[in-house]
């Protein structure tokens, strides 16, 4: 076990010895949680099979972003949330602004999206399904666009 931490440009090095290991992350960043690389836990993280030195790109975070709209017009002031699947797992969320344009940061893994229009008439959704139970679960790897109609 051993451990490193980034550099100004954002690289690390960490010596080991050769053999299987896993990678957990903790990004000291606000809002960006501490965890597995690949996995939720340690023993569904990715296991990195050293026998060579070995680059590991990490993402810590990703972009989710779209345009809230409602009919044709954009829609401003919609509150736009990001959740973990499963109950009570909030992660991020942004309002949308005049152009309808939001923007939320998330840590890569699988979310939720919940958008709530703050326009009467308008009920809160989540996107894809009638309650989260059934919502679509977007596997947010990169910077994502999903655009929301009301």
């Amino acid at each position: 076990t051993a451990s490193a931490p980034s550099a100004a440009d954002r690289s690390y090095a960490v010596t080991l010895a050769p053999c299987a290991h896993h990678v957990y992350v903790n990004p000291d960043e606000p809002g960006l949680p501490a965890r597995w690389l690949g996995g939720s836990s340690q023993a569904t993280a990715t296991v990195f099979d050293l026998t060579a030195d070995t680059t590991v790109d990490i993402v810590l975070s990703v972009e989710l972003t779209g345009t809230v709209t409602a009919g044709a017009a954009p829609r401003e002031g919609a509150v736009v949330w990001a959740s973990n699947p499963g109950p009570g797992k909030w992660t991020a969320s942004a309002p949308s602004a005049a152009d309808g344009s939001y923007a939320v940061t998330v840590a890569p893994g699988a979310h939720q999206v919940y958008v709530n229009p703050n326009e009467p008439g308008l009920p809160a959704r989540w996107l894809g399904g009638t309650s989260q139970a059934t919502a679509t679960v977007f596997d947010l790897t990169a910077d994502t666009t999903v655009d929301i109609v009301l």
